[in-house]
């Protein structure tokens, strides 16, 4: 399994380097029998296995019914219901917001062609529970039991949890320092055989975080945000280019 993610990290890495220019580049420009001018040209990587610490989950609850009044009163109704079971499972006011509601017609279809017609069928109302909470695994689990609420003949929609890392600026100044030296360990291992060394830098280049699900090869040279999983891989590269002495 360990092989596995080395193997996907490893083509993950091969496809940022598109993006990113992977390859290695050594100029040369010889000055008075010297190299000081030289450099080398590579793309580091660091990589890093985080856990989201917070997470948003929407419940739409829905009411249709001939009458607009009708079916916003019974909306009104199961809305209570609503807000209740969300509370006895454990989340507070402060993680439930309630949004504006929503509503819109029905039309009938022509039974020849079975396009809209002008007439309106039934009206649908409907209104956003919005759930932000640390309790991960409470979003989780609340967000898998909620339509058992459709067993109470209360119509309700749960969306998929938005899973977030909220400590992405630290972690990328660390992943950037870490990338940075394994550009250099790489550019060591191209000159070994040369008997040339790595001098200082002359320039570095920071590619887009790639921010996706653990075995994931995605990339894009606009960066990745996945939210769909708790578990995320970080990925930061850079390229640098250091002088040859």
């Amino acid at each position: 399994m360990e092989q596995f993610f080395k193997n996907i990290e490893g083509y993950q890495l091969l496809i940022i380097g598109v993006f990113f220019s992977l390859s290695l580049i050594i100029s040369t420009s010889i000055v008075s029998g010297t190299l000081s001018r030289s450099g080398i040209e590579v793309t580091g990587s660091a990589v890093a296995i985080v856990k989201s610490d917070s997470a948003s989950w929407d419940l739409d609850l829905l009411s249709g019914a001939k009458n607009k009044k009708y079916a916003y009163d019974v909306l009104t109704k199961n809305k209570a219901i609503v807000l209740n079971y969300l509370k006895s499972k454990g989340f507070s006011d402060s993680e439930i917001e309630i949004q504006n509601t929503n509503s819109y017609p029905i039309f009938k279809k022509a039974t020849d062609s079975g396009e809209d017609t002008n007439e309106v069928d039934h009206y649908v109302i409907s209104q956003t529970f919005r759930v932000t909470s640390n309790n991960i695994q409470l979003i989780k689990d609340v967000s898998l039991d909620a339509e058992n609420l459709l067993n109470q003949g209360i119509d309700v929609k749960s969306n998929p949890p938005s899973y977030f890392y909220t400590k992405l600026g630290d972690l990328k100044i660390k992943l950037l320092n870490e990338a940075s030296e394994d550009a250099k360990r790489r550019a060591k291992a191209m000159l070994k055989s040369t008997g040339n060394w790595v001098g200082s830098i002359k320039s570095v280049k920071t590619g887009v975080f790639q921010i996706t699900t653990p075995n994931s090869t995605e990339v894009s040279d606009y960066g990745v945000y996945d939210t769909s999983t708790i578990d995320k891989k970080v990925t930061a590269v850079t390229q640098v280019t250091f002088r040859i002495k």
